[in-house]
């Protein structure tokens, strides 16, 4: 152990687990969870951890291992895409107009130069960071689903989160304008 004897909690049972420094040889000398590791599984009530501790002292299962924080928080699967009830046609004429209707209210500010391509179910634009591409995707019949792509825009080195909050963003908001398949 380190110098503090630090204890992450199970998400399971709440029960104390044992931590031990990680990387930085014996000594742990400070209160922070990025610092320390737990063993594969809970003292208490055996369930199986993925080694990592989380914000707030809280070990990671071993089945949310691969899930980003706000996915372990909203209990959303790591990549899935959300699937709308309703056609391609009909959800891109809805993304064009929650688009259009949202574009000042971004957390990383406002999205410029929209440009829609009706006949591929296209639309191109820009956020602070990112140039973005949109593309509303028949699934089955009557359910489709919004495919993403982006890319840096010149002189930009790091999007610092800016993708996945303005995919989320815009999924949500497509969400309260459409039924969830």
């Amino acid at each position: 152990m380190g110098v503090r004897n630090l204890r992450a909690i199970c998400p399971n049972c709440g029960g104390k687990i044992h931590t031990q420094p990680k990387g930085l040889g014996h000594f742990t000398w400070a209160n922070s969870w990025m610092l320390v590791q737990t063993g594969s599984e809970c003292q208490h009530c055996g369930t199986a951890l993925s080694g990592k501790v989380g914000p707030g002292n809280m070990a990671i299962l071993a089945e949310d291992a691969d899930k980003t924080w706000w996915e372990r928080e909203a209990g959303i699967e790591p990549g899935a895409d959300m699937e709308f009830a309703l056609d391609a046609d009909t959800l891109f004429n809805t993304l064009a107009d929650t688009l259009e209707d949202n574009k000042h209210m971004w957390p990383v500010g406002r999205l410029t130069k929209i440009v829609s391509d009706a006949a591929e179910r296209r639309l191109t634009f820009k956020s602070p960071m990112l140039a973005w591409e949109v593309h509303a995707e028949p699934v089955a019949d009557e359910c489709s689903r919004l495919v993403f792509s982006s890319k840096r825009l010149p002189g930009v080195f790091a999007d610092w989160g800016e993708r996945k909050r303005v995919e989320r963003k815009l999924q949500r908001a497509v969400g309260d304008r459409a039924e969830l398949a």
